[in-house]
């Protein structure tokens, strides 16, 4: 088999891809990044690294959350006022009038309760293990179920997704929560591959740790008649809600009402970093520089294109083109992704690759530089929408999840026969 990334060979310098060079790009990062997360938790002081960045990042919210519930009754889960006594209690270092809102479901905050009884620091740092070992199951998964990419170039893959800034960065260092939704991502994809679609939407449903994410899949798989995944979504969803009824009634119905204040906050902008977001709600006010605009509307356009373009790749059994353009799709035509979230890009680009191997036995060119352009753009992102308003990470998402369609545009142009010129006949 054709390999892509093609070692050097007879002295010849190595290529911008070549296979040796990516190695070593993906592990520098790694281990960059693990020695920052030692050093910057083992030379804390008061919640604050050397560097001045807040130690687990977000987890503090998750931290707090947790504390709460431990309280007799724990009716106040989504008090903001508590939240923020609670986070300057931990991080006391931090002058800012700034705190981290918990806004998950109560399940979100149970799980993690046992964490928040033991010390900060070794929480924080047990957090990011159990994300590497969610995301390295996710990735085993993968490995598994997308076989038809080389064994080496499998090897690189790996290496590229763990060297992935939404994960590297913004999931260890910023203690979020996308590894579990990458897990749930790559079993689902398993699973559907396998013939499992019951098991595989049991597997999705846990994607209601951020319900965004389910609003704009919800519709493609409706679209799509995937009725069996939308039923193994639903006992997940269920089993959450039950689960989260531990925490009380209050709780759960204080969730609801936070769901429907972010959808007003997102809507006016308030309070929000934009250039931290991906989605077209937040592209589209850096890009005019209005955080208070009414894009909400976009979004939603956006969510029914995309739904009808994956449901009708469901129902014509085009799984590759579906899961792609659902995976990218939800991450873009959203009302409200983090970078964080793009986590999930990366095992779309599994997909991507896995099917241009088993076409071409290699990567096709369009495929490689999206891979390039996926893994790279959420490194200046930020940069770019800070000082430029141009948050060009949506757009690589939102040409990876259209890849699909342009090219069978293309193939269905160039495999036209060609007709004579009546003038040459």
């Amino acid at each position: 088999m054709t390999q892509t990334f093609q070692p050097e060979s007879n002295g010849a310098p190595p290529t911008v891809l070549s296979r040796r060079r990516i190695i070593i790009i993906a592990l520098g990062i790694v281990s960059i990044s693990a020695l920052f997360l030692v050093i910057g938790t083992m030379f804390s002081n008061g919640g604050i690294t050397p560097w001045h960045t807040t130690v687990g990042g977000d987890f503090p919210a998750f931290y707090v959350a947790g504390q709460i519930l431990h309280d007799p009754g724990s009716p106040h889960l989504y008090d903001r006022g508590l939240q923020a006594r609670r986070y300057h209690e931990l991080i006391t270092r931090d002058s800012s009038r700034a705190t981290l809102p918990y806004a998950y479901p109560p399940a979100v905050a149970l799980v993690m309760s046992p964490l928040s009884r033991l010390p900060y620091r070794t929480a924080s740092m047990a957090w990011a293990g159990i994300s590497l070992l969610l995301y390295a199951a996710g990735l085993g998964l993968l490995w598994r179920t997308f076989d038809g990419i080389a064994r080496a170039d499998r090897f690189v893959a790996v290496l590229l997704s763990l060297a992935f800034e939404p994960f590297i960065v913004e999931c260890i260092h910023g203690g979020q929560l996308c590894a579990i939704g990458f897990l749930a991502v790559c079993a689902g994809l398993a699973l559907h591959r396998g013939g499992k679609p019951l098991a595989a939407g049991v597997a999705l449903g846990l994607l209601a740790y951020k319900p965004t994410l389910l609003l704009a899949l919800a519709p493609a798989l409706m679209l799509g008649k995937q009725w069996r995944i939308l039923a193994g979504m639903a006992v997940t969803i269920g089993i959450g809600t039950a689960f989260g009824l531990v925490a009380g009634f209050g709780p759960t119905f204080d969730f609801l009402k936070l769901m429907l204040t972010y959808v007003r906050e997102v809507s006016g902008g308030d309070g929000f970093a934009l250039f931290k977001f991906v989605d077209i709600c937040a592209f589209l006010k850096l890009l005019w520089h209005e955080p208070q605009a009414q894009t909400w509307p976009a979004a939603l356009l956006g969510m029914a294109l995309m739904a009808a373009l994956a449901g009708r790749a469901l129902r014509a059994g085009r799984n590759e083109t579906a899961w792609i353009v659902m995976l990218m799709g939800m991450l873009v035509c959203n009302l409200y992704v983090g970078i964080y979230d793009s986590v999930l890009a990366a095992a779309a680009m599994w997909v991507m690759a896995d099917g241009a191997y088993r076409r071409h036995g290699r990567l096709s060119w369009d495929v490689r530089w999206l891979i390039v352009a996926v893994f790279v753009a959420p490194w200046i992102t930020e940069l770019t929408a800070r000082w430029m308003g141009l948050q060009i990470y949506t757009l690589v998402l939102a040409a990876a999840a259209l890849q699909p369609m342009l090219r069978a545009i293309v193939l269905s142009v160039t495999s036209q026969p060609r007709q004579l010129s009546p003038q040459l006949v």
